[in-house]
């Protein structure tokens, strides 16, 4: 085969809030940066929130190298942070700051 095949990632794009930090993930973000790796071109279809985490998504897939033409922002939702490893904390949508745990 020749050249670079189309590799879409159709899905949730979040952040991952971990104890070191916040980390973009979700399944299809992940496969299409790795599809990206491996030489193909891949691309993330999602809808964040067209708010500061929504807009800092979309950035960091650019410096990820991927390019966020199918990814829409979403004027009435916010992007949501997930708590992970068994996190019961609450966190501000705006800032990524713990509210409560």
């Amino acid at each position: 085969m020749n050249g670079s095949v189309l590799m879409v990632g159709l899905g949730e794009l979040l952040w991952d809030v971990l104890p070191t930090g916040k980390v973009l993930g979700g399944a299809p973000a992940n496969f299409a940066y790795m599809s990206s790796i491996l030489g193909n071109r891949g691309v993330p279809a999602s809808r964040v929130g067209n708010d500061p985490l929504g807009k800092e998504a979309r950035q960091q897939l650019h410096r990820l190298g991927l390019a966020d033409e199918y990814v829409q922002l979403d004027p009435n939702t916010p992007a949501v942070p997930v708590g992970g490893l068994g996190a019961s904390c609450t966190y501000s949508t705006a800032t990524l700051q713990r509210s409560s745990c």
